[in-house]
């Protein structure tokens, strides 16, 4: 238990990193955490995974890789291997998130059902300023999304933006097997001022404006793989050099 997380986050968020038969040490966490995220994000980072066999370091060492494999269990209606950060931020700012990902091409998308399967959300969570706690409201979909599919044989990135009703917004194509940068800048609103900017290896390839947070109170970031329970079959996603930001 790190001591600066809140007992919200502590009680809720992070009680997932089940290491099937043997515990993980800090000392293991941390490692792990590093092959990921930055070191100053470390306070702030956990596991949301069903078990080790979730985990493990990228072959070349480049990073980490998080898998959905048969048969783990399911939380909150679908089957994750995600790592969440609840870096501190206030409605208004702006913050830019970036990260490397790699798909595997033995990943089998989900065409033609193009079911949910987010590889980034930011996830509304409760206002302990406002004596909220966990129910129907704050396990809404997430305001800010990236899901991940398939169309006419090409995989594409999309993001999933506002409360409803939501844009549709075109894809964002990506490569399988090769290492790719992605930048979200996302200023931070529930009104107008709201707004995302999304970049992939430097280039501008989606937008949206408007409001973008369920609640006034900062939403936590997760990366990885969180999909719908029928989708079948072993996924993987490498990640690595996960770095958040303010825009000052």
């Amino acid at each position: 238990m790190r001591p600066d997380r809140s007992r919200y986050l502590v009680a809720l968020l992070f009680p997932i990193l089940a290491w099937a038969q043997e515990p993980a040490s800090p000392d293991q966490e941390r490692a792990l955490l590093m092959r990921a995220v930055s070191p100053a994000l470390l306070p702030f980072a956990g596991f949301e995974v069903a078990g080790r066999g979730n985990i493990r370091p990228c072959p070349d060492g480049q990073g980490l890789s998080l898998g959905i494999v048969p048969g783990q269990r399911q939380v909150n209606g679908g089957t994750r291997a995600e790592i969440a950060v609840d870096l501190p931020w206030d409605e208004g700012d702006t913050m830019v998130y970036s990260w490397r990902f790699r798909l595997p091409a033995s990943v089998a998308a989900d065409a033609p059902l193009q079911r949910w399967w987010l590889v980034g959300q930011w996830h509304v969570q409760p206002d302990p300023r406002a004596g909220e706690s966990w129910d129907a409201r704050h396990a809404l979909s997430p305001p800010v999304a990236l899901g991940f599919g398939q169309l006419d044989g090409r995989d594409g990135l999309v993001l999933n933006y506002g409360v409803e009703p939501r844009p549709v917004l075109p894809p964002i194509w990506i490569r399988r097997g090769a290492w790719q940068a992605i930048e979200a800048e996302i200023t931070w609103s529930r009104g107008a001022a709201g707004r995302a900017l999304i970049r992939l290896d430097g280039r501008q390839v989606a937008a949206a404006q408007g409001a973008n947070m369920q609640n006034g109170y900062r939403h936590y970031f997760k990366f990885g793989q969180y999909r719908h329970p029928g989708i079948a079959g072993e996924s993987w996603i490498d990640l690595a050099g996960l770095v958040i930001r303010p825009v000052r």
